[in-house]
């Protein structure tokens, strides 16, 4: 790959590094810093993923509900050069992102997020609206414990699924 997005650390941490195919860090996109993030910080990055145009999103996981003032799950989005663009959540419903730990995106650049929480993917559009669900309980798609996701060229999903101990091979899920 011509460039590689790794996501990680907490607030205080580096947010995004991005790498070049010698595994040299040629940018970063900074979480800590409300002013590169359109305003308040971001607490963590849990995952990442890049966009066919080349443009990034961090995606981080909601606070514990019976914390004091708990925080929604958020989607950010970014230039390719890690500039701030958008908050992308807004249109997330209530029953939205809870644990997201794995974000690809496909040829039509929906954003796919493994909600490990609600055990399912949450098919984005780049605004952040959900366009499907995928894994629902009782589907024949149906996810136990999703840690990673990718989409393949060929139109396939894989998802690993931590509690059945499996990669669901999807073409298209939730159809």
């Amino acid at each position: 790959p011509e460039r590689i997005h790794l996501a990680g650390g907490r607030v205080g941490g580096f947010g995004v590094r991005i790498l070049d195919a010698a595994v040299r860090v040629v940018g970063e996109v900074p979480l800590d810093r409300p002013d590169a993030t359109g305003g308040r910080a971001m607490r963590t990055a849990d995952a990442v993923a890049v966009a066919p145009d080349g443009s990034i999103y961090v995606v981080e996981h909601a606070d514990d509900p019976d914390s004091p003032s708990p925080l929604p799950a958020r989607l950010m989005h970014f230039s390719a050069d890690g500039a701030f663009i958008a908050e992308r959540s807004g249109g997330m419903p209530t029953d939205g992102l809870i644990d997201p730990v794995a974000m690809s995106t496909d040829e039509s650049a929906r954003l796919l997020v493994a909600d490990r929480a609600h055990g399912r993917v949450q098919v984005l559009a780049g605004d952040g609206r959900r366009l499907a669900v995928w894994g629902e309980t009782g589907a024949d798609d149906e996810i136990g414990d999703p840690v990673g996701i990718v989409a393949a060229r060929t139109d396939a999903v894989y998802v690993s699924d931590f509690a059945r101990r499996r990669v669901l091979a999807l073409d298209e899920p939730g159809a």
